[in-house]
Parts: structure tokens; sequence; C-alpha cells
């Protein structure tokens, strides 16, 4: 279990130097989502405050519909990239929180059709 860990961890920090569109944007989502992912990989049963927090900061990132999107396609880009992904806890995280992001989280969300 701490290999799959290591590897998980790896993998982020990996990720989280390979952009996408605006780096800056695209960074900063993927760092402040992250400690949501022991809740996606079922390791917690509900969202950390942290989970919360960065959730919070997403919206306050992406007041227009353009950085949501962005917003939505680097998140995306990371989800798609995790071995162990529970898409009905990412797609509960506002409504867990209580903040809408303005997005759902998952790995199949056309980042195009949000509003």
């Amino acid at each position: 279990m701490k290999n799959l860990s290591m590897i998980l961890m790896l993998l982020v920090l990996l990720l989280l130097t390979t952009e996408q569109g605006n780096a800056f944007e695209c960074s900063k989502a993927r760092t402040v989502i992250f400690p949501c992912w022991s809740f996606f990989n079922r390791i917690e049963d509900k969202p950390s405050r942290n989970c919360c927090n960065g959730v919070e900061y997403i919206k306050s990132l992406t007041p227009t519909l353009n950085e949501r999107r962005t917003a939505c396609e680097c998140i995306k880009g990371l989800a798609i990239n995790f071995p162990v992904f529970s898409e009905d806890l990412a797609a509960s995280l506002s409504k867990r929180c209580g903040i809408n992001m303005g997005f759902t989280i998952s790995k199949y969300i056309d980042c195009n059709k949000i509003n």
C-alpha cells in the first residue's frame, strides 16, 4: 500500500509540472484540489476541511466561464491519470462542501458544455 501511495504522489508531482492551457491557473487549481484525492479514492468518508477550502478557492479563481472551463480541463486531466478514482464521490464534492464550483469533477465531463 505504501508503494502505491508513493507512486500516486510521484504521479501527482509529475502532472503538476505538465501543464495544459494557462499554466498558472492550471497549476493552482491542481494544487488546491489535491487534499480531496483521499476522499475521491474512498480513503476518507467525507471531504476534509482542506479539501472544501480548495473547492472554495477554485470557485474564487474562476469567476468567468472561460476560467471555469480551464479549471475543469485541468482537474479532469488530473482525474484521468489517477488509477483509483470514484466518479460518484467526485460528483458529490460541491454538494458535500456546500460550494457550487460551477462544474462537476469527472473524468468524462465535457468542459466546453459547462455554463
